[in-house]
Order: structure tokens, then sequence, then C-alpha cells
């Protein structure tokens, strides 16, 4: 609509929430996050958003907030992380490679603690610890995970 203003300023505005008054009986209509979505940067870019300074603070800002927080970033990121969560899984294994994540995470985190607070030593105890990740079988969740990668690049 006239006036309205995408989230990234430079871009035409194309998806705004149509928002019922504050006195109306809830629709339960929308679809939201029910599912996986996949929401491109150009989509998200052209979300209209509040530029009014009033609600900056607010809940109409906060979107923006959360791009111009974001906007900071640009740039520094680390060359180390890799956004996993951008990979699409073979359907047929996605089910026990997101359990095997899971493991994965939940025995990396508990050791790293373990690690840290001086429960377990990293002279003495490296190895074991090297040892469960390869009976979680770490290999083949990379190798997984590659192939979903080179997937994705193919396209």
């Amino acid at each position: 609509q006239e006036g309205d203003v995408a989230l990234n300023k430079e871009v035409e505005p194309i998806f705004a929430v149509i928002q019922q008054p504050a006195d109306a009986e809830p629709r339960n209509s929308s679809w939201g996050a029910m599912a996986q979505y996949f929401q491109p940067k150009t989509f998200r870019d052209g979300w209209v958003q509040s530029v009014d300074p009033e609600e900056y603070y607010n809940w109409p800002g906060y979107e923006r907030r959360l791009q111009d927080a974001t906007d900071l970033m640009v740039g520094k990121e680390s060359p180390d992380h890799f956004p996993f969560w951008t990979l699409w899984p073979d359907p047929a294994t996605a089910d026990a490679l997101a359990m095997q994540r899971q493991n994965i995470t939940d025995y990396v985190n508990q050791n790293a603690l373990q690690f840290i607070t001086g429960a377990k030593n990293l002279d003495t105890d490296w190895d074991s610890y090297v040892a469960g990740l390869e009976q979680l079988d770490l290999t083949s969740y990379l190798a997984a995970m590659q192939a979903s990668y080179d997937a994705t690049q193919a396209k």
C-alpha cells in the first residue's frame, strides 16, 4: 500500500501482516510457523515494517530492531561457521540424521562442560572423548551432511 516500507528499505514492500482490531475475536487462521518453510532473504527483505520511531521499541518495531541488529553484523561472520540448517538431507534418512545430530550435540555439550569444569582432564580423557564420538558414528553423520551440502551446491 501507499507509504509501506519494507524491512530492507531499498526493496519494494511485498508482504504485510493484516492487523485485526484489538477488540476483534481471534480467527486462528494463520499458518505461521506450523511447518518447515523456505523464506529467502529476498522474501524477508520485503516484509512491511513500521519505521515510526515511537514504535521501534514496541511490538510493531520488533522485526526492524532484529534486522538492524543483523545488519550491524554483516561482514563480521566467522569463516569457520557453516549454517547447517540450510541443508536439506535425503528425506529417507532425515529422521535418523536429526536423532544422530541431537545425540552428537548432547554428547559434545556434556563433555565440554566436564572439560571446562575440570571433571574431565584434556590430557587423560581426550582419547576417550574422541572414542565416544566415534561410537556415535560421527563419520557417517558428517558423510550425510556432506552429501546434503553437495546436493545443495549442485542446484
